[in-house]
């Protein structure tokens, strides 16, 4: 990843959950905002941990490893070659699960879901098709959501969470122009999107973190402002 300077005041607690083991990083003032942070395929907590003190804030950030172990990395579902429609249901079902009992621990705070490639792919999953729970935004970094799932999408209500796409113009895994696609139908939809396009492969750079950050900045600002009425 080219990235800049993270936050090193934050310290990351290692939690054991009734699911997955996570990383909780808590910031020194009150928390405005929960990030749960997934990360991408052959990854781990660790890796999401670095990004978050990258995106630093007032933000509290859940940083779970994935449900399947790969050898001492770590992923969400089991290898492509063997994967079938049930291995999405029964990890977005436990997402749902981690999720409650995340936001129990943090009543009242917005929670966000988002995460790089794999994580990214899930949370857009989870968040736009499930919606079994209301979530402030969804970010998806270097990834997507397939065309004929985009396609059955329900039209953005006034629930309906504000989303975050980024992409690598130089990205030999995921296409830009796939995840622009994707951009496509959720404004078609209705959905209120921001979309952004790196020059970079399949990774994170620092452009993006603070696009990051400034959306994440926004989306707090203006739940608030609207608690506020």
């Amino acid at each position: 990843m080219t990235l800049g300077r993270q936050d090193a005041t934050r310290t990351a607690e290692k939690r054991r959950g009734p699911l997955w083991d996570y990383l909780e990083i808590v910031p020194d003032a009150p928390p405005t905002a929960v990030i749960v942070l997934l990360h991408g395929a052959f990854s781990g907590m660790n890796e999401s941990a670095r990004l978050a003190r990258l995106i630093g804030g007032s933000r509290v950030f859940i940083c779970p490893n994935g449900a399947h172990a790969v050898g001492e990395s770590w992923s969400w579902l089991p290898p492509a070659a063997v994967r079938t429609a049930a291995d999405f249901e029964v990890v977005e079902s436990q997402l749902d699960a981690f999720i409650t009992a995340i936001s129990a621990s943090y009543a009242g705070l917005p929670v966000v879901l988002g995460g790089f490639s794999q994580g990214g792919n899930l949370s857009l999953r989870y968040g736009l098709m499930s919606r079994r729970r209301r979530l402030e935004g969804l970010f998806c970094l270097s990834h997507l959501l397939a065309p004929e799932l985009a396609a059955g999408l329900p039209v953005a209500d006034d629930d309906a969470p504000e989303v975050f796409l980024a992409a690598g113009l130089e990205d030999a895994e995921v296409a830009a122009s796939r995840i622009a696609e994707t951009a496509v139908s959720l404004r078609v939809l209705g959905y209120d999107l921001t979309h952004r396009e790196y020059r970079m492969g399949h990774t994170i750079c620092a452009a993006e973190v603070r696009d990051l950050r400034q959306w994440l900045n926004e989306l707090v600002a203006n739940r608030s402002s609207a608690d506020s009425y």
